[in-house]
């Protein structure tokens, strides 16, 4: 269970000289925060136990990133469900260069700054979309 916090990023070791790719085979140190005991009860609570990944039933295995972070950046989720676009669209977005991803959250997932640039390049891109699909 540990390893699947520290790889989701829910908790952070304490300062250890191992690359973080090799950590599976390196002892854990971690400071006891609120936060920590916290995870812990709430594990507890949901009946996990060692050696036994935590799943939540009907639930994938990866938490799901927030839509729109405290900050005002967005996920991908968040650009999905704020412009009703596919997550090929937003891939799509980010290859031409209208979107610029930040590695700022857990397990591989993007954020992005909607700036009113790129707000102005995400309109005209929707706009030409929807001109493209008219009948002629």
């Amino acid at each position: 269970m540990v390893h699947y916090w520290v790889n989701r990023g829910l908790i952070t070791p304490v300062h250890s000289r191992t690359p973080i790719r090799k950590w599976k085979k390196e002892t854990f140190w971690f400071e006891m925060t609120p936060e920590l005991e916290a995870l812990l009860a709430r594990a507890r609570e949901q009946g996990y136990a060692p050696g036994k990944p935590p799943h939540h039933r009907g639930h994938s295995h990866h938490p799901r990133p927030p839509a729109r972070l405290p900050d005002g950046r967005y996920s991908t989720r968040g650009l999905v469900e704020k412009y009703g676009v596919t997550w090929d669209t937003v891939r799509y977005w980010i290859k031409k260069g209208i979107l610029t991803p930040e590695r700022a959250l857990p397990k591989d997932n993007f954020c992005f700054r909607l700036t009113h640039e790129v707000e102005r390049l995400i309109q005209a891109a929707l706009a030409r979309k929807r001109t493209s699909r008219r009948p002629t």
